[in-house]
């Protein structure tokens, strides 16, 4: 879009899906005060679809992918010494 050439670099953040789901589930019943089924419905017929629409597409344009944690120590290492 437009915005891209606007930017230095890009970090994509490839969490599983699993986990995604785990940490949203946990946020949602404890912070929320929701109920697991209620969190279930929204990432099945919202937050899911929406993350394979136009989350995970954004990934093409990332100059960091990080998938684990080593990975994104390097990544902060590199992006410390570009811009400091």
């Amino acid at each position: 879009g437009e915005l891209l050439p606007l930017l230095d670099v890009g970090v994509f953040l490839d969490v599983d899906t699993a986990l995604r789901y785990e940490r949203r589930l946990s946020r949602d019943t404890r912070e929320r005060g929701r109920e697991a089924a209620g969190v279930r419905a929204q990432w099945d017929n919202h937050v899911q679809p929406m993350h394979e629409a136009f989350v995970a597409p954004s990934g093409e344009n990332a100059t960091y992918w990080v998938r684990d944690d080593a990975e994104l120590e390097r990544c902060v290492e590199e992006l410390v010494r570009r811009f400091s």
